[in-house]
């Protein structure tokens, strides 16, 4: 006995200098040089091009004039994003910055349009010759195009409702044709890592001593080991770092509204916000950037300054999804504003509130399913959906869901006299699937077959076909829910390429159905192109916009984990009725996905699926697996310890590499 406890503190010891060095390597490596260099901040969106404007200059209108608000010290350099068609070789582009209030010049620069792509967008950049005195100055940006006599040139543009103050000597627009900035620098972000320094190290050890020292079961320390896992993610991904994240902000925004009781703006399309919230969404990119993190060091704590609230637009992403999957984050949102909170820590508590929701769906998934505690939990902790669960997405409640559905199902597999109610709960979560993502995770439900059938039927009598007429009806059923449920989603989908073929156009139902060798190419290529990344979005390998990579064997280690983890469950209620029905729901699923991804992104002109991320396939993933589980090989549980510890350790680690990366 004293051997084998000298054996695990030595081990402690091992494994807490091993953490030591890689926070010590990843520094020396990444951050330590870079943390005096400026911070960037992108005002363009990188990843939506629907969410921008294109402005044309020509030989009619040459110019272009903003005015604008710069919160931030020490402005070094401001970008814009073009491009050219057609025009002469002697064509110029003349950008210059202007303080608004005495215009003094601050820099200009001329670039020739030879600089310039036609195909793709150029980052026109300009560099001053000192910092600027900036922060909360008002400056004029303008951008003049000298010789167009023919042809014409594109610029980027969004809505900046906060820091835009006039465009084109015009108030009432908030067009922005700024693409990024730079200015100060990364200093302030030490804080940052220092506290993720802290957490990674705390995180590391408490599960090496959970598991290896102690020998819990995860049931016992999920809460302690899920609430430090989310909190370091809402560090490294911050706000505006996960896909869609802006849009989901504002649909939870709307729903805060209504708990506020505030009032419609009585315009469609809009809705009303704090201004100092959209100030700060105004200088927050849409992605991981220096920027988010210089932000969230110097808002965190500020008082909010003006909280009048102003109409904006937004975009609402609540019309696949029902108002549940936003109700944590607008309850979130409802605190904060009603406490007074700065926007940074009102935006971080409404993501926290939203990752608390799906770790509890989550750990009253692992209390109820009798197999594979471990093998759920640790699915469900993969980096890729805490990322999506600790952020405004509607993920975290829609995957939260699927799980508690599986776990329901497999409990009523194995439970001979269930009570009515979990026959209540598990058709609630039926419902909810087919409510929710155009019902692409409705296959899921075929684990229904699998539930024993409930006590207070089994002495009705049914013959086979009554059965068969009573599950074909409720299919029926399901879809016309479906189809009243998302009409306007849907038919937008069928239509989608409907009336053009031309090479950007959404392919349409009709050219699906009419060539299928086609769709099979592009199945084909999505494999073997997009694969790997599909592969390890799945697994944490690519955090963020899906641009955020980390070392390729970090996840494939996770992957690994989990095969390790199925065969620690014991293999003797994987009977060959199981793997089918796991087998079925999982590939039907994937398919109704590519499907989707097949008529609402993928165009006329694609080589491949275009659209998916492996969050999708997440928990198709772990239904997979147990299809597979064999019964031949059943580890011991202390493997599934050891399992455990290592899957989290390697989630840190990638968490860890993110934010140097981002640094770096």
């Amino acid at each position: 006995m004293e051997e084998t406890k000298r054996k695990k503190l030595l081990g402690f010891a091992i494994f807490t200098i091993f953490i030591i060095v890689s926070l010590i390597m990843t520094y020396k490596a990444e951050p330590e040089t870079n943390f005096y260099d400026p911070v960037k901040d992108t005002w363009s969106w990188a990843h939506k091009h629907n969410a921008e404007s294109k402005l044309i200059l020509d030989a009619n209108n040459n110019q272009l004039e903003e005015i604008f608000l710069c919160t931030v010290p020490d402005l070094s350099r401001i970008s814009v994003y073009m491009k050219k068609q057609d025009t002469a070789p002697d064509t110029a582009v003349n950008v210059s910055l202007w303080y608004a209030d005495n215009d003094e010049l601050v820099s200009s620069k001329s670039f020739l349009s030879s600089e310039l792509e036609t195909d793709s967008f150029t980052s026109l950049k300009m560099k001053f010759e000192e910092p600027a005195d900036s922060e909360n100055k008002l400056f004029r940006l303008e951008i003049a195009a000298e010789n167009l006599t023919q042809g014409y040139l594109l610029v980027n543009a969004n809505v900046k409702y906060g820091l835009v103050k006039s465009f084109n000597g015009n108030e009432s627009d908030r067009t922005n044709i700024v693409y990024d900035i730079k200015y100060g620098n990364a200093e302030g972000i030490k804080t940052l890592f220092v506290l993720l320094a802290v957490l990674y190290l705390l995180f590391t050890l408490l599960v090496y001593y959970f598991f290896i020292i102690k020998g819990y079961d995860i049931e016992k320390v999920f809460w302690p080991i899920a609430v430090l896992y989310g909190i370091i993610m809402l560090v490294v991904v911050p706000v505006n770092g996960v896909p869609d994240e802006s849009w989901h902000m504002d649909t939870a925004y709307k729903y805060s509204n209504y708990i506020m009781g505030i009032g419609t703006t009585g315009n469609e399309g809009t809705i009303f916000k704090r201004h100092c919230d959209i100030m700060l969404t105004d200088m927050l990119p849409n992605d991981i950037e220096t920027g988010s993190y210089y932000q969230m060091v110097s808002g965190l704590w500020t008082k909010p300054e003006n909280t009048e609230l102003q109409e904006v637009s937004y975009y609402d992403s609540g019309n696949q999804v029902t108002f549940l999957n936003f109700l944590p984050a607008a309850l979130g949102l409802s605190f904060g504003r009603l406490l007074g909170f700065s926007p940074v820590l009102t935006f971080q508590f409404a993501r926290f509130l939203n990752f608390i929701a799906y770790a509890l769906l989550i750990f009253i998934a692992v209390k109820i399913i009798p197999y594979g505690k471990e093998l759920m939990a640790m699915s469900a902790l993969l980096p890729i959906l805490v990322q999506q669960a600790a952020s405004f997405s509607y993920d975290g409640v829609l995957m939260g869901m699927i799980y508690l559905f599986i776990a329901v199902c497999i409990y009523l597999m194995k439970t001979e006299n269930a009570g009515i109610k979990w026959y209540v709960l598990c058709t609630l979560l039926v419902c909810y699937l087919v409510l929710t993502k155009g019902a692409v995770y409705s296959p899921i439900a075929l684990l229904l077959l699998l539930i024993k059938r409930p006590t207070a039927l089994s002495k009705v009598k049914i013959s086979g076909k009554k059965v068969v007429a009573i599950v074909l009806f409720a299919v029926a059923l399901v879809f016309a829910v479906v189809i009243i449920r998302f009409m306007p989603i849907l038919g937008r989908i069928i239509q989608a390429g409907g009336v053009s073929t031309g090479p950007e156009d959404s392919l349409s139902l009709g050219f699906i159905l009419g060539n299928p060798l086609h769709i099979l190419i592009l199945i084909w290529n999505t494999i073997f192109e997009s694969g790997d990344k599909l592969f390890f979005g799945a697994f944490g390998g690519v955090l963020g916009w899906n641009n955020r990579e980390v070392v390729a064997f970090l996840p494939v280690m996770d992957f690994v984990g989990l095969l390790v983890l199925a065969n620690c469950m014991g293999g003797k209620f994987v009977t060959p009725k199981v793997r089918k029905v796991f087998f079925a729901g999982g590939i039907l699923s994937t398919g109704l996905i590519v499907f989707a991804m097949l008529l609402a992104e993928t165009t006329y002109s694609s080589t491949f699926v275009d659209g998916l991320q492996g969050r999708y396939f997440v928990p198709q993933i772990f239904m997979l697996i147990i299809s597979i589980i064999s019964e031949r090989i059943d580890l011991d549980r202390t493997n599934a310890k050891s399992a455990m510890t290592m899957m989290l350790t390697v989630d840190a680690v990638i968490m860890l590499q993110v934010f140097a990366g981002v640094v770096g």
